[in-house]
């Protein structure tokens, strides 16, 4: 293999390491959600300790909600990454904004702009809205699910990004998709997580999950299948704008 094609592969593949990121403990998770990450999210259930002497396949679901808030509460608070100077010093892919690592901990992101968490059981989707000025994310109970074994939370934590944006700072609403009268698109993507739209800077962070993190191969691939998606259906922006975010972040073209 020559040194230029090795660098390239350098370049685009993601972070690999030794030992995976991986969940702490149910007991010390627990600990985490009742003195700290509970407050931070407020949800409208009251407060409990995670059931740790239960399979997590016979949770009863509100105790799968539990388990399953505090895990997407700990992807946001701890994900570690791994990037040099230069990757996020290079030329920004739209030309009026920057390169922006993420915050040493995007729950706390997340708290700034989310005033409540609410378990919605009549919505069919997620969404977020002023209650007399209170910023609340209303949850249905399908965000709960645990769809796979070892469910780690991170695409509930990319829910939280997206439905968090759409409260500050300052408040964001998407816009039409192309020409239709779909108002669930965001006009291009960002590279910062303090400005862009609710897709832009979700499908940001989980950029950052596939290049940059931890985490295992598995989870990694499915943010960047999000990332693609978000790509191709949720952003107006032409197709040599998304191409190019796809190309320094995911490392493969976007289809057109």
């Amino acid at each position: 293999m020559n040194l230029t094609l090795t660098f390239i592969l350098f370049l685009f593949a993601p972070a690999i390491h030794a030992k995976a990121q991986e969940l702490p403990s149910c007991r010390a998770l627990s600990t985490l959600w009742v003195k700290s990450y509970y407050a931070k999210l407020n949800p409208s259930w009251r407060k409990a300790p995670l059931n740790c002497d239960t399979e997590p396949a016979e949770l009863t679901p509100k105790e799968r909600r539990n388990v399953l808030a505090a895990r997407a509460a700990y992807v946001l608070d701890r994900t570690r990454f791994s990037y040099r100077p230069q990757d996020i010093s290079a030329r920004p892919i739209v030309s009026s904004g920057r390169i922006q690592a993420p915050p040493r901990s995007m729950l706390d992101w997340v708290s700034r702009r989310m005033d409540r968490l609410v378990y919605n059981e009549r919505a069919t989707y997620a969404f977020a809205h002023r209650n007399n000025g209170v910023g609340e994310v209303h949850l249905p109970p399908t965000d709960f699910h645990m769809t796979r074994p070892g469910e780690r939370g991170i695409g509930l934590a990319a829910q939280l990004i997206h439905e968090a944006r759409h409260l500050g700072i300052p408040d964001y609403g998407h816009v039409a998709c192309g020409d239709t009268d779909q108002y669930n698109c965001d006009a291009t993507i960002s590279e910062e997580f303090d400005h862009g739209g609710s897709h832009a800077v979700a499908a940001l962070w989980l950029s950052w999950v596939y290049k940059f993190s931890h985490w295992p191969r598995s989870e990694k691939r499915r943010a960047a299948e999000t990332v693609r998606w978000v790509l191709r259906t949720r952003i107006n922006d032409g197709h040599a704008v998304r191409n190019a975010f796809s190309l320094r972040y995911l490392g493969t073209p976007l289809d057109p």
